[in-house]
């Protein structure tokens, strides 16, 4: 879906440079980014028809509600780079501190989650839209809108913070980042159903 847009965003080449206070970091981000979401749709688009509203497993999401999921994570991130409200935490501010110096590096670096924490409402899937297609053409238009949003965000308010329900307030390039691992995440869980 992405990879002529790989090597330009908005017209601009993704290589780092002296005005760019991230260097290199920023370029591999923004590319893991979209590997990441093509590799999530790639794995949602070969779901058998079968399968698509089946739960992975016994009290778990069903690939439709695992995109669901995904879009809903890209509408609120897109929302609140935009200025819109973002998500509401779900744990003490203490707590918050701790997991983001604590949880959120080891997270980042290794590109899982620990344990299995709840889905904050925000992003939990309704269910209420089945239809493969839709769902699909959700989740891209989700992923479009919160990257223009961030593309804008980056260069006009590089020092906004994003809320985050667990880890409080992120830079734009490390919610970047976590979605990616969170994108990832959801896709590991899509091959099972592919598999069936």
């Amino acid at each position: 879906m992405y990879p002529e847009a790989l090597m330009m965003v908005e017209g601009e080449p993704i290589v780092g440079s002296s005005a760019d206070r991230e260097g290199a970091r920023l370029p591999r981000a923004v590319l893991a980014h979209r590997e990441s979401i093509g590799e999530f749709l790639s794995l949602a688009e070969r779901v058998p028809p079968v399968q698509w509203a089946v739960p992975l497993q016994l009290g778990k999401w069903s690939p439709a509600q695992e995109v669901e999921h995904v879009a809903l994570a890209y509408e609120i991130f897109g929302t609140e780079v935009a200025g819109g409200v973002g998500m509401k935490p779900m744990v003490p501010a203490a707590r918050q501190h701790l997991l983001r110096w604590f949880v959120l590096p080891g997270i980042l670096f290794t590109g899982k989650f620990p344990g299995r924490p709840r889905a904050p409402r925000e992003v939990r899937p309704t269910g209420a839209t089945v239809v493969k297609e839709v769902q699909l053409e959700r989740l891209r238009a989700a992923v479009d809108a919160c990257e223009r949003s961030w593309r804008l965000a980056r260069r006009e308010r590089p020092r906004q913070r994003l809320s985050h329900a667990y880890f409080g307030t992120l830079s734009l390039d490390d919610a970047l980042r976590l979605m990616t691992v969170h994108t990832r995440h959801h896709g590991r869980k899509l091959v099972s159903a592919i598999t069936a």
